[in-house]
């Protein structure tokens, strides 16, 4: 009880204990009985750490998770939906989104959508280093093919660092 006060009083410029969030982890270390070390899991991005310094002090920070990024491939053939499709091929609804936002001044994704039109992807994705979790972080090329009708995205940073998606004539 001696050093809980002082723990939470460190932590609160960084993460405010007192609002733990249920199906978080929380995991504490001790040395010979005694509380050195409290990991709170803020989110899939962030993690608390809480360091006994000395016999009374304790010091915070936060520690940003360090993801792995990968190169991947992915096709698909729409039976229904593109959103369908891409959660069959993949699982993650963010891919789906990022896709349609490419073509959408070209798409609509509500009324020309036909079964047997197909989509073909390299992007990158993020995968946490713990849990079996992973974000898109972008497409690269973007091949969609709707209705016979062959359109392409190439991934272009623009010197403000938005992103741009052209045709291969640069359109």
């Amino acid at each position: 009880r001696d050093y809980l006060f002082p723990l939470l009083e460190a932590a609160r410029d960084s993460h405010n204990l007192n609002r733990v969030v249920v199906g978080r982890q929380l995991k504490f270390a001790f040395v010979d009985s005694l509380l050195t070390k409290v990991v709170y899991e803020i989110n899939n991005d962030r993690t608390l750490l809480v360091t006994l310094q000395d016999s009374a002090n304790w010091q915070a920070e936060v520690e940003e998770t360090q993801y792995v990024e990968r190169e991947r491939t992915l096709t698909g053939r729409i039976e229904s939906s593109l959103y369908q499709s891409v959660m069959d091929s993949y699982g993650n609804p963010e891919l789906a989104l990022k896709l349609s936002e490419i073509y959408a001044w070209q798409v609509d994704f509500h009324n020309d959508i036909r079964k047997g039109d197909s989509f073909r992807l390299i992007f990158r994705e993020k995968i946490h280093p713990e849990k079996q979790i992973s974000k898109v972080s972008q497409i690269l090329a973007a091949q969609f093919v709707n209705d016979g009708n062959e359109i392409y995205g190439f991934h272009f940073m623009n010197p403000d660092s938005t992103v741009d998606y052209f045709e291969p004539d640069g359109k």
